[in-house]
């Protein structure tokens, strides 16, 4: 495998084709065959040695020394963990096996308890799951909880017969002795095995008693699923480990038997799912045979950057997660399967959104959204993050805060605005650790910045999670959606060109289609600007109020067809410049719609009139290098917190609302891209003119 610097594709790389029953398989055999108990396989990263540990292969970061200028290199220091055994060593790590409870010399046939057959009891908790094709699984706690010793003592018991045709005839004291194994076996080197899940397969395909053949052949629960192997018509099951070998435990099974048995295994085998710890998040290898423990599936009507979204929820038994409403997003990206060619762009859309997500999982930032695990089930890769009810835009159609005088709602609005500068800073100033080992003691040291943007900020990305300890909050605002986000090294922060942008048109910032500028973090300054001027809008007005300020900024666009679009500048002409030449400005509209009819609102307050002003004159700036910076983070950040403090102090609100005014924004000579000047050459009479001020870039320079 060719090792790179970016993280991303090292996570990638490390996916090789379906090998086993649907299972991918895994990087360098990963397999132990002389070990048949299956473990987990780290992606490995460039120079970090691999440490097994409790069946996990742990990246450790070793030495002081790595090159400072190398943006890649971060990648490789966010542990990043795939998970080859359905989360097993995880499940057993939160439960171990339990001691079976003595059965106190009774009798195997006085052992059952309930009049209720155990399989009849088994069936009971058979569980569809939200996935499409409509499979079972068993909940592992309620399963295992099921399955006592003296339970396995009486269905040995009454298969006693059987076992003696089998030749293999039992004491009163063996049949006890190895229910007490079905339930937990320790192994002379202390490893602990169980057959409980192998149990309930001969249960289900009526052959529960064998279970005594399986444990002779130390045919345990780390040995599933078994291998489905033709041999001439019929199907056999076989090891994974050895496949060409026959079971002995099986010789007397018919065709059908071993089709039976290996029908229903998957439905045992329904994975555990683990959160990770700070900056890292599991992710879990699935054959596409592998049953989801879902119980709920809604598909949503939300869809996050190239991904479908579905509402789940997950049974208890089968994570770890927080389980405060027990309900996850599963954003589920397009089939392997349907890609033109490995290495497109529609192939990396998944390690994108994985590489950002580990930087900030484990509840890194309360306001930007934390990955929980990711995983690939037959073809198609998922990721799981937490529910929220709505995002932004959502809230604005259905609530309001009421009184815009109201101090606490005002409270709550710059409250949370404060909160998704501080995680989009985060995002712009990647803050990097690194651990160095001195022989002695860990040490962690700064290392090189990591500087990104998000790409897409929009409120239907900017996500609601509420406040079940108080119902008068609102909630908590969450930046999400890390699909178009970019990270680079200080060396190259602000080099992104006009052709590396995909984005959301109506919060898209004009460098998006100037020729040589480059798209730098300030690309989200101008569209978490936009986001806060709907903001104002909804707070002062509700719904209809940012409706209207939407189709207020409809305008025809030249560029695009002459289509209506929202967006928040446009491209004009000079009724004084020679033809060809066009200038960029915030649209008319936008100036028109705050002046008259935010900043003159009659329930206008003077912190909302400075939130105003700010956002016009610092945030949606059309930038050059030399004079109209926009703000960077930071400055926003502040802005916000000031604004925050001041009405904190404030006894009350009072209106102060503005008279209307009459006024031409700014225009901005600019050099369009190829693209965008091609369109505006042919249609350059369809431009709006401008009438008002003007200012030329400065020349470009290679």
């Amino acid at each position: 495998m060719t090792q790179s610097h970016n993280g991303s594709s090292q996570f990638f790389e490390s996916l090789p084709s379906v090998d086993i029953d649907g299972l991918p398989g895994e990087p360098g055999n990963a397999r132990d065959t002389a070990n048949p108990v299956p473990h987990l396989a780290a992606i490995r990263g460039q120079d970090i040695p691999l440490i097994l540990r409790d069946g996990v292969e742990v990246s450790q970061h070793i030495g002081s020394r790595r090159r400072e200028s190398d943006a890649g290199s971060e990648a490789s220091r966010i542990t990043s963990m795939t998970i080859w055994d359905r989360g097993e060593s995880h499940y057993r790590a939160e439960n171990p096996i339990a001691a079976p409870e003595p059965t106190n010399g009774e009798s195997a046939m006085s052992a059952n308890e309930s009049p209720d057959p155990l399989v009849n009891r088994l069936l009971r908790l058979k569980t569809r799951s939200g996935q499409c094709n409509g499979a079972f699984f068993y909940p592992r706690g309620e399963l295992e909880a099921l399955i006592t010793a003296k339970e396995v003592a009486k269905v040995i018991s009454d298969g006693r017969r059987r076992l003696e045709e089998a030749n293999k005839p039992l004491t009163d004291d063996e049949i006890h002795e190895y229910a007490a194994r079905v339930c937990r076996e320790t192994l002379p080197d202390g490893t602990e095995l169980s057959y409980k899940r192998m149990f309930a397969i001969l249960l289900l395909i009526r052959r529960g008693w064998e279970i005594v053949l399986f444990v002779d052949g130390h045919i345990c629960d780390a040995e599933l699923p078994l291998r489905a192997v033709e041999v001439g018509d019929e199907l056999k099951m076989r090891r994974q480990t050895n496949p060409d070998a026959d079971l002995p435990c099986l010789r007397n099974w018919d065709a059908l038997r071993h089709e039976d048995f290996e029908a229903k295994q998957w439905s045992m085998l329904a994975p555990f799912l683990a959160k990770g710890d700070r900056r890292c998040a599991w992710f879990y290898q699935l054959s596409e045979r592998d049953v989801l423990p879902w119980t709920s599936k809604e598909c949503s009507v939300r869809e996050g950057g190239y991904g479908s979204i579905s509402k789940v929820k997950i049974h208890p038994n089968h994570h770890n997660f927080d389980r405060s409403n027990g309900l996850f997003a599963v954003k589920e990206f397009k089939p392997v399967k349907s890609l033109p060619s490995p290495g497109t762009d529609l192939s990396k859309d998944f390690e994108r959104e994985i590489e950002i997500l580990m930087r900030f999982s484990g509840d890194v930032h309360p306001n930007l959204i934390s990955l929980q695990a990711a995983y690939r089930h037959g073809d198609t890769y998922c990721v799981i993050l937490p529910w929220a009810e709505c995002d932004l835009k959502s809230l604005w159609k259905t609530s309001s805060l009421g009184d815009p005088l109201h101090k606490p709602n005002l409270l709550w609005m710059l409250g949370q605005c404060q909160g998704l500068a501080s995680g989009l800073q985060s995002i712009h100033l990647y803050q990097t650790t690194e651990t160095a080992t001195d022989g002695k003691a860990d040490v962690s040291r700064t290392n090189n910045r990591i500087f990104g943007r998000h790409g897409d900020i929009k409120p239907e990305n900017i996500l609601l999670f509420p406040n079940h300890t108080n119902p008068e909050d609102l909630g908590r605002l969450v930046l999400a959606d890390f699909g178009l986000s970019r990270f680079h090294s200080e060396i190259t922060k602000t080099y992104f060109t006009y052709k590396d942008i995909i984005t959301t048109m109506t919060y898209r910032p004009p460098e998006c289609d100037m020729e040589g500028r480059n798209v730098s973090r300030s690309f989200d300054i101008w569209s978490l600007g936009c986001v806060l001027l709907e903001f104002v809008a909804w707070y002062l007005g509700g719904w209809d109020l940012v409706n209207e300020f939407v189709n207020r900024r409809k305008t025809e666009n030249p560029l695009y067809r002459g289509w209506l679009v929202d967006d928040f500048f446009e491209i004009v002409r000079h009724e004084k410049s020679s033809p060809g030449t066009v200038y960029v400005r915030v649209k008319c509209e936008v100036h028109d719609f705050i002046n008259n009819k935010l900043h003159a609102h009659p329930q206008c307050s003077k912190p909302v009139q400075d939130l105003l002003d700010f956002v016009m004159k610092r945030m949606l700036v059309v930038e050059s290098k030399s004079i109209g910076k926009r703000a960077d983070c930071a400055e926003v950040h502040k802005k916000l917190q000031e604004l925050y403090q001041t009405v904190s102090n404030l006894e009350m609100l009072e209106a102060t609302p503005r008279p209307k005014v009459e006024s031409l924004p700014e225009a901005v000579e600019m050099p369009l891209n190829s693209h965008a000047r091609q369109i505006a050459q042919s249609r350059y009479m369809e431009l709006r003119t401008h009438t008002g001020r003007t200012r030329r870039l400065p020349p470009l320079h290679p």
